[in-house]
């Protein structure tokens, strides 16, 4: 078989050995864990990307849905490693932490994704030559270090009995392009190597809740989620992917239970619309991203359960025949997320399922599109389009650490029929606003009609201290067919 394989081999390196502490904290005792010292048993170890956790002694489970998080009735807590950079005072501490992070790309073939292929890569459809030939069988190689991260945290004494505290975090990815007189995004191009904002939010904590304001991940990628980790590599389109500006609110009225309800807005990751990628579509609707989750703890295991609502206006207004006429036609979309995790000893194991109705913002596949067209006025109707994702992780906590990653996506269509172009032909008779760019290139366009994707990866890390070394080999397809007038994917041809 032609399999396509995509080999990864990262370096990851702490600047500090105190970069990411773990607090682990009952009323009874307090303890200190290095999240780097992996030989150790170390139960937070596998959020790595939050900068504090609260550890449940009593059940070895991490409940690290807020990014830092306070033992109820512990006291304000404010710990940092011996190494670290503090800089403090009577009433404000600052944490200067981070780390640096190298990764070397080996394709077997072209790919088709973001930030020049780093993130959400799927293997470019069969493009034949006159001659019959494959133009995208020809792999590539590339090396970064733009994932390298900077994190401050600033903690400050309590009012009360709420706590506050505020975090920064910038990676150098680099920016999206934009049209700052269109207000859209310019494809798919970004400035690699530009500083980016990854996260910044303040969170107040009290007994039984938490208020967070800022960006942060989005819900729908909830701690559990391999992409929070900063070792394992990314798997969009397989789980979403995404930080938005947001207030969220997490109540604890329980210890076995969360409940958490957040508003959010676009920022550096857009819709698809008319115009292009942009968060004005988001910003017109006047409602924002809405979102509900529960979250359930058991002895050795954790499972949550979310609701996602969003409403995009795509334009203001049409023009037929040199006049112009106002439109407020919107698309609605409701999604849904179930997750689980299970601890055993070392062995861990996640299973996230997405039902994903226009979720490209999120990086994965789907978007919406045009369903009627009046022939008056140009106005528009819409349909999401929704795609079944899953992700699936399994590793063994350890010096030598072997893990399994094992992902799907697949087409369902939507509601209603598309509106086909007068004249046109194959894909080009729909209007669809998804991962693939319009009057764009052939591979670009074809990703709004992918049936299904998978992928099979098998990692080993080696960690020591603070430097971690991993390897990866993952196996990708995706396959590319003819969209029919429901946004299915008929007579699909795989591509490895």
């Amino acid at each position: 078989m032609d399999a396509f394989k995509r080999s990864f081999l990262a370096w990851l390196c702490i600047l500090t050995t105190s970069a990411a502490p773990v607090l682990a904290a009952s009323c009874e005792h307090i303890l200190l864990f290095d999240d780097s010292e992996a030989c150790t048993y170390c139960p937070a170890q596998d959020c790595p990307d939050m900068l504090f956790t609260w550890w449940r002694p009593e059940s070895n489970l991490v409940a690290c849905q807020a990014p830092f998080y306070r033992a109820p009735e512990c006291g304000n807590l404010s710990i940092f490693g011996d190494d670290g950079l503090v800089v403090s005072s009577e009433t404000v501490a600052l944490q200067i932490s981070g780390f640096v992070k190298s990764v070397l790309l080996i394709d077997t073939r072209e790919m088709i994704g973001f930030r020049d292929n780093l993130q959400a890569p799927l293997p470019a459809p069969r493009v034949n030559d006159v001659c019959g030939k494959d133009i995208n069988s020809r792999g590539q190689l590339s090396l970064f270090s733009i994932q390298t991260r900077l994190q401050g945290l600033i903690t400050g004494h309590s009012t009360g009995k709420i706590y506050p505290a505020g975090f920064v975090e910038i990676d150098f990815t680099g920016a999206w392009v934009n049209d700052g007189v269109r207000d859209v995004q310019v494809d798919l191009h970004n400035a690699l190597g530009g500083a980016t904002l990854r996260h910044a939010f303040i969170q107040l904590d009290w007994d039984g809740g938490s208020l967070l304001a800022g960006q942060f991940w989005h819900p729908l990628v909830p701690p559990e989620a391999p992409v929070t980790n900063p070792t394992t590599f990314d798997n969009a389109p397989f789980e979403c992917v995404g930080r938005y500006p947001q207030i969220r609110f997490t109540g604890r009225p329980y210890t076995f239970v969360e409940f958490i309800f957040a508003a959010a807005s676009q920022f550096d990751f857009k819709s698809n619309g008319p115009e292009g990628f942009s968060t004005k579509y988001l910003r017109r609707a006047i409602v924002p991203n809405l979102h509900a989750q529960v979250r359930l703890y058991g002895c050795d295991a954790v499972f949550g359960f979310s609701l996602d609502y969003k409403r995009l206006i795509p334009r203001l207004s049409t023009v037929f025949g040199g006049s112009v006429y106002s439109t407020r036609a919107g698309v609605s979309s409701l999604s849904a997320q179930a997750y689980g995790r299970y601890e055993y000893e070392r062995f861990i194991s996640t299973g996230i399922v997405t039902y994903a109705s226009n979720l490209t913002d999120e990086l994965l596949l789907g978007g919406y599109g045009v369903t009627s067209n009046n022939p008056k006025t140009n106005h528009e109707t819409y349909s999401p389009i929704r795609y079944v994702a899953g992700i699936f992780d399994f590793y063994l906590r350890c010096c030598v650490e072997p893990g399994l990653t094992i992902g799907f996506t697949k087409n369902i269509g939507c509601h209603d029929c598309l509106y086909e172009i007068p004249g046109a032909s194959g894909n080009d008779r729909f209007i669809i606003y998804g991962r693939g760019v319009i009057d764009s290139t052939f591979e670009q366009e074809s990703l709004n009609a992918i049936d299904y994707a998978m992928t099979f990866a098998p990692r080993i890390k080696w960690h020591h201290e603070s430097f971690t070394i991993a390897s990866e080999i993952r196996l990708i397809r995706a396959a590319y067919g003819e969209l029919t007038n429901k946004a299915k994917v008929i007579n699909a041809c795989p591509v490895n």
